[in-house]
């Protein structure tokens, strides 16, 4: 959902929006689960502050300022919708897990002495993989292997100006690339 066209060189998403929607939840669900049992140490935390504060301007105010500049409930805006439903899915699934690990740090004055179990140690390895490949993917875009194509002409314009999915459905679903020069034909 969050992959869109990629007009004019520029794209107008990366997917990680989707990413830090769908982590937010489990972010809410801890400081909930930590305020019940942790009330006055929490209230008297700026970070806690600092993370009610983020969670609104993610969940509201980013929610609101898409649909004033667009006028309307966009793709990014149900893209994020989803991503925060695959957050509750997920968080309901790991919840017992997520309340055991807070538990740990809460009963041990260092949690960097919090040993790792067979299966957390698993997801940690696996979660260096989507950073791997981001960096591989960076890599090659930006020493331009990505952008490398068959033909060398230049692209003069396209056709609808914009670089949304709104853009193109307003042309008909059409996408219209007026190139430079003419292509030769090789016999």
């Amino acid at each position: 959902m969050n992959a869109h066209f990629i007009l004019n060189g520029w794209s107008s998403a990366s997917g990680a929006s989707g990413i830090i929607w769908g982590y937010s939840v489990i972010v809410f669900y801890s400081m909930c689960y930590l305020y019940k049992y942790n009330r006055n140490k929490l209230l008297n935390d700026p970070i806690f502050y600092f993370g009610l504060f983020m969670i609104l301007i993610i969940w509201v105010v980013i929610t609101i300022a898409d649909i004033l500049v667009n006028g309307y409930i966009g793709h990014g805006i149900i893209a994020h919708f989803i991503s925060v439903i695959v957050g509750v899915i997920f968080t309901f699934i790991w919840k017992n897990n997520i309340k055991s690990r807070i538990n740990k740090i809460l009963e041990n004055n260092n949690p960097k002495q919090i040993s790792n179990s067979p299966l957390d140690r698993k997801i940690i390895k696996c979660s260096l993989i989507v950073p791997a490949f981001i960096i591989i993917i960076l890599l090659l875009f930006f020493t331009g292997v990505l952008s490398k194509h068959i033909i060398s002409l230049e692209i003069g314009s396209i056709i609808p100006e914009g670089n949304t999915i709104e853009d193109i459905n307003r042309a008909n679903g059409q996408i219209k690339i007026n190139f430079d020069s003419l292509l030769k034909k090789k016999n």
